[in-house]
């Protein structure tokens, strides 16, 4: 192997075990962890702090916006996808694939 090579597999290894240390094992070093990533991936530290907020403000509308359709909408889809793809004995609809594709342009 060459040197870079292990370098780089060292620096991994203790990052790994940093990371599970006992000090990182307590939530709020987590959370700050995680947060300090999230800053440093998004390139959001280099922001001021007004950006930051719109910036941050952004991105958890989104989130929330997609978990809320997620749990509003997914099931019923899901469901219909069971129905197209489960044979026609397996369920208590009409088992036509017209039925599916009107209940589909409903929902």
């Amino acid at each position: 192997m060459s040197y870079v090579f292990c370098l780089q597999l060292n620096f991994l290894r203790r990052e790994f075990i940093g990371l599970y240390s006992s000090k990182m094992l307590n939530l709020k070093h987590l959370a700050s962890h995680a947060y300090r990533q999230y800053e440093l991936v998004t390139c959001v530290n280099m922001l001021e702090p007004w950006e930051k907020k719109l910036i941050n403000g952004f991105f958890l509308v989104m989130l929330f916006l997609v978990l809320f359709s997620s749990f509003m909408y997914l099931p019923n889809y899901m469901q219909t996808l069971m129905q197209f793809v489960t044979p026609p004995n397996w369920h208590n609809s009409p088992d036509s694939a017209a039925y599916v594709a009107q209940k589909m342009t409903r929902s």
